[in-house]
C-alpha cells in the first residue's frame, strides 16, 4: 500500500527503514540539487520527518506505508 495526500500527518515507514511523520506527497518531483543530466528523472516523492528531528527524508511514494506508531523507548529509557 502506498501513501497519498490524505495520509499527511500519519506515522509512516519506508522500505529503507526510515520512520516518521508524513509531511507531504509531491507528484513528479524533481530534485533541484541534482546535476543537470539527472534533472529529467522525476518521481512521486514522499517527505518524511524523523521522530526526534534531523534531516527530512525524501523517498519514492511506492516504498512508503502507513504503520502504527510505537514508543521510541522500551520504558526504561533505552531507544529501540
Amino acid at each position: 500500500m502506498t501513501v497519498s495526500e490524505r495520509d499527511v500527518g500519519k506515522w509512516v515507514r519506508a522500505n529503507s527503514g526510515h520512520e516518521g511523520v508524513l509531511k507531504d506527497v509531491m507528484r513528479d518531483w524533481e530534485d533541484p540539487h541534482a546535476p543537470h543530466w539527472e534533472r529529467r528523472r522525476r518521481f512521486d516523492a514522499a517527505f518524511i520527518r524523523p521522530p526526534r528531528g534531523g534531516v527530512e527524508r525524501i523517498v519514492p511514494v511506492d516504498t512508503v506505508t502507513v504503520v502504527k506508531q510505537v514508543p521510541s523507548s522500551d520504558g526504561r529509557g533505552r531507544l529501540r
